[in-house]
């Protein structure tokens, strides 16, 4: 497009001098056009723009292909933006950061075993020996990665010297933070209604709804359309059951040692028992409370209290 008017570009012709030649004609409006290019100041000065920004990112990039042993120990946001930015694979700068661990570790090994061999001390301070089994071990699984998986992972040592660098250099800068998931990695979602959000609250404490009063249950139905025969029966059984465990801890207590908290213990136990025993019976004919509804009522207050 140039004033207003598509022309197609036919020939492209160039001299010595490396001067270039663009031979256009009118476009005939009758056929497609596949590619339309703006032709003025504005487009052109940010095409030069668009140059000059690719050529820095090729020295740049020359530079960080020599330093890929030391940038692949980053974390794996920092490689992909360095892959997207200077066109340099971050399996790639993972792969080639594996090889001086792997190195290290070697010349180790050949250090203890030769002064092994020879029957004298072993030269390697024994923490650097761990510290060299954990790198080649972090190396080994860093590179398992990053050739299944195509993508750059980070050493935990790179991370820590990153993390100094972005809040000291970077202050913190959010656009550089390692803490960010790597682009297609990243999970989105959608916030809950209030109503989603309450019905999956209530699905959550509905067990302990049982053991608020009949007539907070039957609210609750009305409400929700909560039904306490789903939960009541089997959360009757389980207190019944932990229940009568503790009053026989109990009493074996009181047998070999009598101890006030021992028969407060016994005592609670064993109105338990009874109480559940009766819910038991009444179950099957409607809601049935429990003695512990006061200490319930505390976690479920807000569907007692919040509007249908």
């Amino acid at each position: 497009m140039w004033d207003g008017v598509c022309f197609e570009v036919i020939a492209i012709e160039s001299d010595d001098g490396g001067e270039i030649r663009y031979i256009m004609t009118p476009w005939e409006e009758h056929h497609v056009i596949r590619r339309m290019d703006q032709y003025d100041d504005e487009s052109e000065a940010l095409r030069l723009t668009q140059y000059s920004t690719i050529k820095r990112q090729q020295k740049r990039s020359v530079a960080a292909s020599f330093s890929a042993m030391f940038l692949g120990h980053a974390p794996s946001i920092v490689q992909a933006r360095l892959e997207n930015e200077l066109g340099i694979s971050a399996s790639r700068m993972t792969v080639m950061s594996c090889i001086p661990p792997v190195v290290v570790f070697a010349v180790i090994i050949l250090l203890s075993v030769g002064a092994r061999i020879e029957a004298r001390s072993s030269p390697v301070w024994f923490p650097l020996l761990v510290a060299s089994v954990y790198l080649l071990i972090e190396s080994v699984v860093r590179f398992h990665i990053a050739m299944s998986q195509s993508r750059g992972v980070g050493s935990a040592a790179g991370f820590l010297l990153y993390l100094a660098y972005w809040l000291t250099v970077l202050r913190g800068s959010p656009d550089r933070s390692p803490f960010l998931a790597e682009r297609g990695l990243g999970l989105y979602t959608v916030p809950p209604s209030a109503d989603v959000e309450m019905r999956d609250a209530l699905d959550t404490f509905e067990p302990l709804l049982t053991l608020l009063t009949p007539e907070e249950q039957r609210m609750l139905a009305q409400r929700y359309g909560f039904d306490y025969k789903r939960h009541a029966f089997g959360v009757t059984w389980v207190i019944l059951a932990f229940a009568s465990l503790g009053a026989l801890s109990s009493v074996a207590t009181l047998i070999h040692d009598p101890r006030v908290t021992a028969g407060l213990s016994l005592v609670v136990a064993s109105v338990l028992v009874i109480e559940q025993v009766q819910r038991l019976r009444r179950l099957p004919l409607g809601p049935a409370g429990s003695m512990m509804s006061p200490l319930i009522r505390l976690f479920v207050k807000r569907f007692l209290t919040t509007a249908p």
